[in-house]
């Protein structure tokens, strides 16, 4: 099914600087990946922290997970470099280390992953605003909540064993400009990629296993021009490309049965898009 939309309609100007002015974006697309931020949610994960517990070492802090397990954050966060431990004994319990927070380290600027031990799985670099590059080892399979989100200097990551992308994952990284998901993502959260103000690119095409993706997950990506979806979608959720006005193309897959709410709003650069035989609904202001 070929849908036509014709020449791009009026809509409101952008301005100079490639973003989204906040009073054009619904509250439902602009919070959609502001979960970190609430307090329900703050109040959660301290109270999960109350029960299990923390402590410190000479060089991290850390929080207990399970009765053997830590996630750990670097005290300094200026140094460039940092060596991640496999263990940790504190008042002589063995715990392994599975989640590591870089969150703030600002002397980061490009980050390989095979300094860290086998046993972390989940990694976290919040607000590392100098850190241009990632390189994540297969054994890292989840992107906490917010994982990259405010890294304005990030351009490339590699990501070969993730499987789950939490909520505003890469929100706001502006000089990130392509990014190709790996084959066995299985999840990701809401606005993903919200505010990537140059991704220019976006390949999920691989992602044969995701059935399902957060909303909002490229609002407000202005220089979007293209993106895949993968075979095995089956709906966009609402607000997906919401203000991608340079997006020309996308590549909806074969199993896609739902538009919702907004999806395409403001997408002034597509003049057509070619919608698979199993589109059965499409939401207001789709």
């Amino acid at each position: 099914m070929l849908l036509s939309l014709g020449a791009p309609w009026a809509a409101a100007e952008e301005p100079g600087d490639g973003t989204i002015p906040s009073e054009e974006i619904p509250a439902a697309a602009e919070t959609a990946g502001a979960e970190r931020s609430e307090p329900a949610a703050e109040e959660e994960e301290l109270e999960l922290q109350a029960n299990l517990g923390s402590f410190y070492t000479d060089d991290f802090s850390c929080t207990i997970l399970t009765e053997d397990t830590v996630s750990v954050i670097p005290k300094d966060r200026t140094l460039a470099e940092f060596t991640i431990p496999e263990q940790i004994t504190y008042e002589n319990v063995v715990y392994t280390v599975t989640e590591v927070s870089f969150s703030g380290c600002l002397g980061i600027t490009s980050f390989v992953g095979d300094s860290l031990p086998d046993t972390v799985n989940a990694v976290d670099f919040y607000g590392c605003t100098y850190l241009t590059e990632v390189v994540l080892p297969e054994t890292v399979t989840t992107l906490e909540g917010n994982c990259f989100s405010g890294c304005t200097s990030l351009t490339r990551v590699e990501m070969p064993g993730v499987t789950a992308i939490g909520m505003s994952a890469f929100r706001n990284c502006t000089a990130l400009t392509e990014i190709t998901l790996p084959a066995g993502v299985t999840s990701i959260g809401n606005s993903c990629f919200y505010g990537c103000t140059r991704l220019e690119r976006a390949d999920l095409s691989v992602c044969t296993a995701l059935t399902e993706i957060g909303s909002s997950m490229f609002s407000g990506c202005t220089a979007l021009e293209w993106a895949a979806l993968p075979d095995g979608l089956t709906a966009l959720p609402g607000y997906t490309f919401y203000g991608c006005s340079s997006l020309t193309q996308v590549d909806m897959g074969n199993t896609v049965t739902a538009i919702s709410t907004d999806d395409f709003w403001n997408c002034t650069a597509l003049e057509s898009i070619e919608l698979s035989d199993t589109v059965e609904e499409i939401g207001q202001y789709a």
